[in-house]
């Protein structure tokens, strides 16, 4: 458990950065080299953190005003509700960046000169990397912190956990906490690393849609990257909740391989 939840919390904070400057070795827009690849997958992290000031407040005024109607949605009801928020917040936001990137960098939303347009995506690219690579990064950051204090929790027993402040009621539910986190089935850290990958890419082919949005004019294409990023979280916490964190994640990869075939398509139309 704990070296293969050390796997997983390499993975998660470094797979971002290796596929970054991977993309960084492969691109071949001149224009899109060093500091303008490192510049949009910037932006690309400052656009999920920004997304989640509005989306997190969101929910939790969601549940609020719900708790407060005495409303109890039913589970789809719920993933239906988190997926939309999710959808609405993520590529709204990212809708927003890409309009003022455009501004400054009209060039980049147009096919290089002498070149295919297929290659136009290349920015989106780099955006994606950086805002499915920043929660990567602090999600895999948040394990590592999980990690630490379960390592320091492992041993302890009453006496030592009521030397640290917890109260006595709540001393079975910690070590019960304790018992459960490293009982946990051993492949689950994997799995994490496995789907934050995923997730990177799904975050690519949002961030292509949108981009493609913004280039074009087509809205429609910010409307299909909202509703499927709202469908992806909805079946991810609908199936997680009902078969198991095991098929929720091969929701999450058939969602990848979709996205790999989207990617390759967009790219070979141009």
């Amino acid at each position: 458990m704990l070296t293969l939840t050390l796997v997983q919390i390499g993975v998660m904070v470094f797979a971002p950065i290796v596929a970054l400057i991977v993309f960084a070795r492969v691109v071949r827009r001149d224009e899109l080299k060093g500091r303008a690849i490192a510049a949009l997958a910037g932006v690309g992290a400052l656009t999920f953190v920004l997304s989640q000031v509005v989306h997190i407040p969101l929910n939790l005024i969601a549940a609020k005003i719900g708790s407060g109607l005495g409303i109890e949605l039913p589970l789809v009801g719920l993933a239906l509700l988190l997926g939309l928020s999710a959808g609405v917040c993520e590529e709204g936001t990212r809708w927003v960046a890409f309009r003022l990137i455009r501004r400054r960098r009209p060039a980049w939303f147009e096919a290089p000169a002498g070149q295919s347009s297929r290659k136009g995506a290349d920015p989106a690219i780099a955006h994606g990397l950086g805002h499915g690579g920043i929660e990567s990064v602090l999600l895999g950051l948040l394990v590592a912190l999980t990690l630490l204090n379960m390592v320091v929790m492992r041993s302890a027993d009453t006496s030592a956990l009521h030397a640290m402040g917890v109260p006595d009621e709540q001393i079975p539910a910690v070590l019960q906490q304790v018992h459960d986190y490293w009982d946990t089935y051993w492949a689950l850290p994997l799995l994490g690393a496995a789907e934050r990958v995923m997730t990177i890419v799904a975050h690519v082919t949002f961030s292509v849609l949108v981009f493609r949005s913004v280039a074009s004019g087509r809205r429609r294409l910010l409307f299909v990257a909202v509703l499927w990023h709202a469908a992806l979280d909805a079946a991810a916490v609908y199936v997680s909740q009902t078969w198991g964190i095991v098929i929720a994640e091969g929701v999450v990869l058939t969602n990848a391989i979709v996205c790999v075939l989207v990617l390759r398509r967009l790219r070979a139309e141009g």
